[in-house]
């Protein structure tokens, strides 16, 4: 039966698992999965429900833009704003995209990008942390009258994942620091641990000269001798 379900809905019956078998926090999550659920209380919802009038057109603008009604997908997706701050977090990860038209084609599309074992886990967290974050600085704009600032809220988005993945993930090696400030060193080293290149634990690993010709690029420096090198990884992305 589970099978024949799974054929008729697809990467849908997936979804949950991205939203609740994570680390983030369970108030992240549940309105995480609210926004795929398209329940989370937008103007558009509240009026739809006929819990607020219809005629206070300045209350159903979005927040940000101020050109679009608030709906669901658009305040969390759509808005010209939150939109650079998505495009920003893919730049992040040295990933693009064709942005999805609703919260759920983006929770799809992120399940279907493939990463490896090591750091998918921290690649799973970023939605989450996207919604709550946006939801987050809405909610301080529509009702304490705060601006909104863009750029910070894409450094928001980037240490919240940090602390999440420190403080929920087993064996993380990476400081919140590294997280955001050097993610692409980060995946690095995991890949080749994960490939077997470098072998031995965090924070002493033993490879070959080969490899260390490989991340020369992005390390500034290295012990190295003939054959064998010792890395000493330390934190903020150095060696």
């Amino acid at each position: 039966m589970r099978k024949w379900y799974e054929v008729i809905q697809g990467p849908k019956l997936q979804v949950p698992n991205l939203l609740w078998r994570g680390v983030a926090p369970p108030k992240a999550q549940f309105l995480s999965w609210l926004a795929w659920r398209g329940r989370v209380k937008t103007i558009s919802l509240l009026q739809r429900f006929r819990a607020l009038s219809s005629n206070v057109e300045n209350l159903c603008l979005c927040p940000f833009c101020k050109l679009e009604t608030e709906s669901v997908d658009h305040i969390l997706l759509q808005c010209s704003e939150i939109w650079k701050v998505w495009s920003s977090m893919l730049q992040w990860w040295g990933v693009s995209w064709s942005i999805p038209a609703t919260v759920d084609g983006v929770l799809l599309w992120w399940l279907g990008t493939k990463f490896k074992k090591s750091v998918v886990r921290i690649w799973r967290l970023v939605p989450i942390a996207m919604l709550w974050s946006v939801w987050r600085l809405r909610n301080e704009c529509v009702f304490k009258g705060n601006q909104s600032n863009m750029d910070e809220l894409g450094e928001i988005v980037k240490v919240r994942v940090g602390l999440w993945a420190k403080s929920g993930l087993p064996k993380f090696h990476y400081s919140v620091h590294d997280v955001v400030a050097n993610l692409n060193q980060g995946m690095l080293l995991a890949d080749l641990f994960e490939s077997g290149m470098i072998k031995g634990s965090m924070p002493y690993a033993v490879c070959s000269q080969d490899v260390v010709n490989g991340v020369l690029s992005c390390f500034r420096s290295i012990d190295s001798s003939d054959c064998w090198i010792k890395i000493v990884y330390k934190f903020y992305g150095e060696l």
